[in-house]
């Protein structure tokens, strides 16, 4: 799975923005990276409390959904900057929410499910910075792609 190759080769800080149209995967790609990195129990979806916070050792993860960003008070941008700021991992659904929010050093993935295919999904990734690329390029290989 895509989300198990990147956390395989994510290295701290590393920022995951995950975008796409509902029912997409955002959500068990998000579970898979935070499951692999050895978060325990259940890892529901933040949409209604946009964070969760997770520690496994010595590393902090937090898990975000930007889906209701607009409905937030003024000044909910500074809790999040800190909460990314503070991450040792993080994993952003609906990232194209809020852009800005992310580090230069995030890696965003896009998701499309494809016609025909229920369990086909179109992958495509983009970065701004090479940190971020070579992460793509470390996860396309685990994935023998």
């Amino acid at each position: 799975m895509l989300g198990e190759a990147l956390a395989r080769c994510a290295r701290p800080p590393a920022f995951l923005g995950l975008t796409g149209p509902l029912g997409a995967g955002k959500t068990a790609l998000a579970q898979a990276f935070l499951r692999t990195l050895g978060v325990e129990g259940p890892i529901p979806s933040p949409t209604f409390l946009l964070a969760r916070r997770y520690e496994k050792g010595p590393h902090r993860m937090v898990h975000m959904d930007f889906y209701r960003l607009a409905e937030g008070a003024p000044g909910d941008d500074v809790w999040i900057v800190e909460a990314l700021e503070e991450a040792d991992y993080a994993v952003v659904e609906w990232a194209d929410r809020a852009p800005y929010l992310l580090p230069d050093e995030a890696l965003l993935v896009t998701l499309r499910p494809l016609p025909g295919h229920p369990m086909g999904r179109e992958v495509e990734a983009a970065f701004r910075h090479e940190k971020a690329r070579t992460w793509w390029e470390c996860a396309l290989k685990e994935r023998g792609f």
